[in-house]
């Protein structure tokens, strides 16, 4: 199975968030439904059944220990990936917090088999995937408040439908 650790988003953010990408998000690429808004902290890949259950070992033990706040960022700038070819919203401001979760995570997920990440965490919530060029600037700039309360391993899970998110297990942050 595959596998990332992300924060989930709620109703009423996904909403925000479709809402502004239908409006002003002017893509030419897939849209990704609103169902499937997160903020990847960390991505695991391919695991078995075996490896699952080391990490959220691994993470239950760590997460018993360690304090990490809950938190709010603002999703206020929108953004274009050329090689990965998605438009995505994210936050302006440094998120150094979620940055020190994001390499954690990443290193517990080490022994379970995740390939070492060589990318800079950024986080942001990808609008449309496949875009055949970057999109024009927005004509309204993004102003999304996300709460966020715990992260959550997922699980990714291809139909024919595409790719929908299946949250395995969620770790609480404290406030």
């Amino acid at each position: 199975m595959c596998v990332f650790f992300g924060l989930e988003l709620d109703s009423d953010t996904k909403r925000a968030v479709a809402d502004w990408r239908d409006r002003y998000g002017l893509a030419h690429g897939q849209p990704v439904p609103a169902d499937n808004f997160h903020l990847t902290l960390a991505f695991v890949g391919e695991v078995d059944h075996r490896h699952l259950e080391t990490l959220t070992q691994a993470v239950d033990q760590w997460a018993s220990g360690y304090t990490v706040g809950a938190g709010r960022l603002v999703l206020d700038q929108a953004g274009y990936w050329q090689k990965q070819r998605i438009y995505w919203l994210g936050p302006e401001q440094p998120q150094l917090e979620l940055a020190r979760l994001a390499v954690k995570l990443q290193n517990l997920a080490g022994p379970a088999g995740a390939r070492r990440q060589r990318k800079l965490f950024v986080p942001h919530v990808t609008l449309f995937r496949s875009c055949a060029e970057p999109p024009p600037a927005p004509v309204v700039a993004p102003r999304i408040d996300v709460h966020y309360q715990h992260f959550t391993l997922f699980e990714t899970l291809q139909g024919r439908q595409g790719v929908s998110y299946r949250a395995l297990q969620h770790w609480p942050l404290n406030r």
